[in-house]
């Protein structure tokens, strides 16, 4: 996408953290901005910071799992800032940390549907008008390390992401032959209000969220984390560039390429002898099917 300039970036999760920071930076390249987040104040206050710095802003506040929502903001836009050329599923919140077999089943319903469902309407929500309008476009899914590596205790976050990395990549080979574009972005530890907007999530559905062990180290950890400002004009440049995959936090790098050689190894011999693999042949077969 060579040029940003009148675009209009629809932006989840915008009222603080790597949301705001990608607003920030879309703003700076000249596009307008439609910010959406499930807390109204926190919403507020993220369009006046961003109008003080000049931006063409509409705030909307968007609860990510309802598509009839989605449905009625993607609809408005043309009237209120411009037709979506960009999405930035941002959105997600995590649970307290507890080992799956005593896991909160609401808790961990509640992430998926936040973390995970949430991008798939997103995406089914503004693809069909995108698609439609044959123009330039791109979605920005916002996933984590996590969706690359499993943390114990977290096992709701991680299969979120792991969830939003599988989508993402159906989705970059159904687009392929677009005009539409993509980049699920890989963060690590990124200097949020993650902790507390959990909460509030999940807060007014089960009491037990107070109860959170996801506290003080954690918090420590994000408070020494990444700028979210700087990690916002890295996901613009990634746009700018049509990066697919963005790894922000190289230090990583060696962790995940051990869990990469880790599944690699595991390839040895077919359960059936007899079997002889066609990639070829399957996939031609996917490819008849899907026509």
């Amino acid at each position: 996408m060579k040029s940003l300039n009148n675009k209009t970036v629809l932006i989840t999760g915008g009222g603080g953290g790597i949301g705001q920071g990608m607003a920030r930076a879309f703003a700076a390249e000249g596009a307008r901005i439609l910010l959406t987040d499930v807390d109204p104040a926190r919403l507020e206050e993220a369009r006046l910071s961003l109008e003080r710095e000049c931006a063409t802003v509409a705030a909307c506040p968007l609860d990510v799992t309802r598509f009839d929502a989605w449905q009625a903001m993607v609809d408005e836009a043309p009237s209120r800032i411009g037709a979506i050329d960009i999405l930035c599923n941002n959105a997600g919140i995590g649970c307290e940390m507890q080992e799956l077999a005593h896991h909160d089943v609401g808790q961990w319903l509640r992430v998926i549907e936040v973390n995970l469902m949430g991008y798939f309407l997103g995406c089914r929500a503004v693809l069909p008008q995108l698609l439609a309008r044959d123009t330039e476009g791109h979605i920005v899914n916002v996933a984590s390390l996590s969706g690359l590596r499993a943390n114990p205790a977290m096992s709701a976050y991680s299969a979120s992401k792991h969830g939003v990395v599988g989508l993402s990549d159906a989705l970059k080979a159904e687009l392929a032959k677009t005009k539409v574009g993509i980049t699920v972005v890989y963060p690590g530890m990124t200097r949020t209000n993650f902790i507390a907007n959990s909460r509030a999530v999940l807060g007014a559905e089960n009491d037990a969220a107070g109860d959170s062990s996801l506290d003080s180290t954690i918090a420590a950890m994000l408070s020494v984390a990444m700028d979210p400002n700087k990690l916002g004009a890295r996901v613009v440049r990634a746009v700018r560039e049509q990066e697919y995959q963005l790894m922000t936090h190289v230090g990583a790098r060696q962790q995940i390429a051990a869990i990469f050689e880790e599944r690699l190894a595991a390839f040895r011999e077919n359960a059936d002898p007899d079997y002889v693999d066609d990639v070829k042949a399957l996939e031609a077969a996917v490819a008849a099917n899907s026509r």
